[in-house]
């Protein structure tokens, strides 16, 4: 039992360049350029504030020392935050995870050690100072 080729043997490319891509007439056609959707981040941000809230009330079942916990987190991750917003991060947002915490996201593409550096210290240095300031 043999196969029968997939194209007859007569079958050749077509040498001719197409135009505009003269320098190899077989290349395909250039990838389209497809547009990231970006979520709307302050979305993401509030709901996951509000779930922090939720769960540490549950939790805690202390409206006061929920509010003095989140503070702390929130202007720790703002240092955070205002760093990567000063190196042009875009997409900037801080999320909130229930009993742990929150982070600052953002994308950059390119971030030197320096920034790095200033990002992840700009965190926990204001509340050192202010910690400082208050003793």
């Amino acid at each position: 039992m043999s196969q029968e080729p997939l194209l007859p043997s007569s079958f050749e490319p077509d040498p001719s360049p197409v135009r505009g891509q003269e320098e190899n007439a077989l290349s395909f056609p250039p990838r389209p350029i497809l547009e990231e959707k970006s979520a709307n981040v302050w979305v993401k941000s509030l709901s996951s504030l509000a779930l922090y809230l939720v769960v540490g009330y549950v939790i805690f079942q202390d409206w006061k020392l929920l509010l003095i916990i989140t503070g702390i987190v929130i202007f720790h991750e703002l240092g955070h935050f205002l760093a990567m917003k000063i190196f042009d991060y875009k997409e900037l947002g801080i999320f909130f995870i229930p009993l742990l915490g929150a982070y600052a996201s953002g994308t950059k593409h390119e971030v030197s050690q320096r920034q790095a550096i200033i990002i992840l210290l700009a965190g926990p240095l204001p509340g050192i100072l202010l910690g400082i300031g208050m003793f």
